[in-house]
């Protein structure tokens, strides 16, 4: 490499060091240049440019590069892959979310059997679109968790990890003597493989809870909700989209248009994913 050429490599990478009181850091890198030439000469050519990029990179690590354009330093690293994502807003909304789910039934299932206070979460006479609900009576308490996703049905063969707020807070009501029932879309014969993955993914472990899978055509999920309140007392239900709280919303010509039932949303209907697509790391 001639002189020339080596110092225009040089001259390039250092206008790319900050400038800010540096001027003397220039030099060395410059005089090494120099005072390396001979051995360069003597060097066949292919090991040449090899030896001058070497006498650089060294120090170019060690000097934060300087963004011009925002004002901010630059500092390598030597990280080959990025870390994986924190929470995102919508998960963390869930988590929340799923805490108020569990909070409100405790509070309810606390009150005195046949309080009217201690309302369900099924509406009374959902054809008329009124907030008003079902009577409780002396029925022991219960919770409904829908599994399917929105405008969809629960895929139990796919991979999935339930919300991470969600295991700890089932566990609260279970303690607390309140009944959990799954609710979904699927056939009975599927139920084998919902088990598997409420005991895969640390929500039900024990097989304890109860799955409403559809046992005919006749069957819908409204169906089975009204079939559990008619021997519990289902306090607060968990789902992604309102039609997971009564069918109404399903025949709504706008389902986005507020009505009245809307008001028991956070107050016995909770709004949360249970369970989200699970995300493979890629090796690094």
């Amino acid at each position: 490499m001639h002189l020339s050429r080596a110092l225009a490599v040089v001259g390039g990478l250092v206008a790319t060091i900050s400038l800010s009181g540096c001027v003397a850091a220039v030099v060395p890198i410059a005089a090494g240049a120099v005072l390396g030439k001979k051995e360069l000469d003597n060097d066949p050519p292919d090991n040449r440019e090899v030896a001058a990029v070497a006498s650089v990179r060294p120090q170019l690590a060690e000097s934060p590069l300087q963004d011009h354009a925002n004002g901010q330093a630059l500092v390598l690293t030597e990280l080959t892959a990025l870390p994986p994502p924190g929470p995102t807003a919508d998960a963390r909304l869930s988590n929340t979310q799923i805490d108020r789910f569990a909070d409100y039934a405790l509070a309810q299932s606390a009150m005195p059997i046949g309080s009217a206070r201690r309302e369900s979460a099924l509406l009374a006479e959902p054809a008329t679109l009124k907030a008003g609900r079902s009577r409780c009576d002396g029925k022991p308490p219960a919770v409904i968790i829908d599994l399917d996703p929105a405008t969809d049905t629960f895929d139990p063969l796919a991979p999935v990890s339930a919300n991470p707020a969600l295991e700890d807070q089932l566990a609260r009501l279970r303690a607390a003597r309140v009944a959990i029932f799954w609710s979904t879309n699927l056939a009975e014969n599927f139920v084998p493989d919902l088990r598997a993955v409420l005991a895969r993914s640390g929500v039900d472990r024990a097989g304890e809870d109860r799955i409403l899978a559809l046992s005919s055509l006749d069957e819908r999920k409204q169906t089975r909700r009204e079939e559990v309140a008619a021997t519990h007392c289902p306090l607060a239900i968990l789902g992604d989209e309102k039609a997971d709280f009564d069918e109404l919303y399903e025949y709504l010509r706008n389902p986005q248009n507020p009505v009245a039932p809307d008001a028991i949303i956070g107050a016995g209907w909770f709004l949360a994913n249970p369970f989200v697509p699970s995300v493979t790391r890629a090796a690094r």
